[in-house]
């Protein structure tokens, strides 16, 4: 009645301002000087779940019946994968000492081999989703992910191809898009069909 639409009403711009927080928490390092860093285990990485947990659970409660899907759930996807790109970047931050700057971050060949297999194995896995959903918007979206991956590649990590992380990123790479081919190009299993 009134108070579930007074509860949808107040829920938009709380949901907004929980994204554009997730946004601007990405800039974060997530430990001051001398606290100890536990990827995942840590006060922002478990507030950022949370967001993404109630982003979900938002998306769900939207999504009637022969409605289609709501738009909180790109919202929440978005959310997820920042997410785990800022994950990542701490994580190599801590890990080598990496500054937490863009430029530290560009020159690191440890973040951007990691950024790369991120991109890849996040579109792989949401190009198998389209494909067993029968979602074309969820599909352009990975095609979008996988394009990224490709021009990352050729205008940031070619330029230091030599580094021995960077082949890593380019093997990993090419793996996984093997793999992505290999699981596009197997014929969708028929409704009710049994096997042989």
């Amino acid at each position: 009645g009134a108070l579930t639409a007074l509860c949808a009403t107040a829920a938009r711009p709380l949901g907004l301002l929980l994204i554009l927080w997730s946004f601007v928490a990405f800039v974060d390092p997530g430990a001051r000087s001398g606290a100890v860093w536990i990827p995942l285990v840590n006060p922002l990485d478990l507030a950022q779940l949370a967001v993404i947990i109630a982003l979900v659970l938002w998306a769900r409660a939207r999504t009637r019946p022969g409605a289609g899907s709501s738009r909180a759930w790109p919202a929440a996807g978005l959310v997820a994968f920042v997410w785990l790109n800022a994950t990542w970047l701490r994580f190599a931050h801590h890990r080598t000492g990496m500054r937490y700057t863009l430029a530290a971050i560009e020159d690191s060949p440890m973040a951007q081999s990691g950024l790369s297999l991120l991109w890849t194995v996040t579109s792989l896995l949401m190009m198998v989703e389209a494909r067993r959903r029968g979602s074309r918007k969820l599909g352009i979206a990975a095609a979008v992910v996988l394009g990224g991956v490709v021009v990352k590649l050729l205008l940031v990590d070619l330029a230091g191809v030599g580094t021995l992380a960077r082949i890593v990123s380019f093997i990993g790479v090419g793996a996984l898009l093997l793999a992505l081919g290999y699981v596009l190009a197997r014929p969708a299993k028929a409704e009710g069909a049994t096997p042989p």
